[in-house]
């Protein structure tokens, strides 16, 4: 099944170990894949709706069984798609995302690129470190971009962003051996929008160019 199916994410978080085969085909559906329902191994391509338009992200699952045919494991392929399951499975003091495109000039990851409303954003962000205290132990910044440029071009903007978000964040008294930084280019995007690089999908894949700051 290329296209993916929707589900629904509480089907999903109803999984767990010791379920058979026909519980959780009644959960998921049967597997999306070629390997038959004898497999040991079935996988799934769900796509999961964002936000309150049509936009949706496509998560790979798969469930391992035992050989009395009972879930023994499963898994995600990202954890951003198990998130969307289950939110509350890190000790995360704060969590936020912000678009790259209101942060830095298009196209830039200079601390020098940064827009004056995205410092703003970021110097909220500095508060909530601040008022968590001692009781921070790692903030992780993620860079992310749309799938327009190379793979190494993207990696290398992707990473630039995260940096210059960290360098603002320890220019504000945030200590920055608790920061790591984090480039995931155009790997794990959150909407999917076809097409050549036009106006319109460049604006459809916006979401996608973002920087995540996951304070735990």
């Amino acid at each position: 099944m290329p296209e993916g199916d929707f589900v629904n994410p509480q089907s999903v978080a109803r999984m767990n170990q010791g379920l058979t085969k026909d519980q959780v085909a009644l959960l998921l559906s049967n597997p999306h894949f070629s390997e038959g329902m004898n497999a040991l191994t079935w996988n799934y391509l769900f796509n999961f709706y964002v936000g309150s338009g049509k936009e949706y992200i496509q998560c790979q699952y798969q469930v391992k069984f035992d050989n009395k045919g009972l879930v023994e494991q499963t898994a995600w392929r990202t954890g951003q798609c198990a998130d969307l399951v289950n939110p509350q499975a890190k000790p995360v003091i704060a969590k936020m995302t912000l678009a790259a495109d209101g942060l830095f000039a298009f196209g830039k990851g200079r601390l020098a690129d940064m827009d004056s409303a995205g410092v703003q954003a970021l110097d909220g962000v500095v508060e909530k470190i601040k008022s968590a205290g001692h009781d921070v132990r790692q903030i992780t910044i993620t860079g992310f971009t749309d799938r327009f440029g190379s793979q190494q071009s993207n990696e290398t903007l992707s990473r630039q962003r995260a940096q210059s978000v960290k360098d603002h964040l320890v220019a504000k008294g945030i200590n920055a051996a608790l920061i790591k930084v984090v480039a995931k280019g155009s790997t794990e995007p959150v909407v999917y929008c076809a097409g050549p690089q036009t106006p319109s999908v460049i604006d459809c894949l916006k979401p996608n160019r973002r920087v995540s700051i996951v304070v735990e």
